[in-house]
């Protein structure tokens, strides 16, 4: 398969044979990664007995078309903060793939279901990245295709895909252990009998409740300030 530059012409074109048969046309892509990938997909359409036209429709990139989706999601009046923080840190596990230099409409079920996200190592202190990248776990990843998945939505409503990709987002594992009476008040009896002073004491048992209780992370639960919590609602 040649790709080639046309005289007069910013785009990448395809130039390939199958079935004895010459397939020539414009990728509408200016990088070669880019166009690349077109002629792949073009080639596939063939081999799966679809007949190649000329296309008439530019789907983006996914890096190009989350942009536009970012732009809505952070001006949206529809969406409540922790939302818009949810897709954005969703979008940035994505754009660490290899789907983000896909073309979203050649972004299949069966692609999705065997890529491997990594997402970079924060330093906890500093709140800045640390430049080691690891396997997202089955929470992040969940988080990236629950985002993708919305993205998909809006482009299909913004007639920037015609069809919605379908895809199964993997299960993550639930938070469904709380703490009961008893061993609240064990937990407590234990650790008024251990050495320290008392309000350690109590501030140690607080964060265990708590945890427990919710399924919060320490470093949310040390995060929590008196504004936070609404007692007439029972709600933190």
């Amino acid at each position: 398969m040649k790709l080639v530059r046309k005289p007069g012409s910013s785009f990448w074109w395809f130039d390939f044979r199958f079935e004895g048969r010459r397939y020539r046309g414009s990728t509408g892509e200016k990088t070669k990664a880019a166009a690349g990938t077109v002629a792949a997909a073009a080639l596939t359409r063939l081999t799966e007995g679809t007949i190649l036209t000329k296309r008439n429709h530019r789907a983006p990139i996914l890096r190009e078309f989350s942009k536009r989706f970012l732009e809505w999601s952070q001006n949206s009046t529809t969406r409540k903060p922790a939302t818009r923080k949810y897709y954005a840190y969703g979008v940035r596990l994505l754009m660490s793939s290899k789907l983000a230099s896909m073309l979203i409409d050649q972004i299949t079920a069966e692609v999705i279901d065997v890529i491997k996200l990594r997402r970079p190592v924060i330093d906890r202190r500093t709140s800045e990245e640390t430049g080691t990248m690891v396997d997202c776990s089955r929470t992040y990843t969940a988080q990236a295709l629950r985002t993708l998945k919305v993205m998909f939505g809006k482009a299909r409503e913004w007639k920037v895909l015609r069809e919605r990709t379908s895809f199964t987002i993997p299960k993550t594992p639930g938070r469904d252990t709380l703490i009961d009476p008893e061993s609240e008040a064990a937990l407590e009896r234990e650790l008024a009998s251990s050495a320290g002073r008392a309000k350690s004491r109590l501030q140690a048992w607080l964060v265990v409740v708590i945890a427990q209780d919710t399924g919060m992370r320490p470093s949310e639960i040390l995060a929590i300030r008196l504004e936070d919590i609404h007692w007439a609602d029972r709600r933190i």
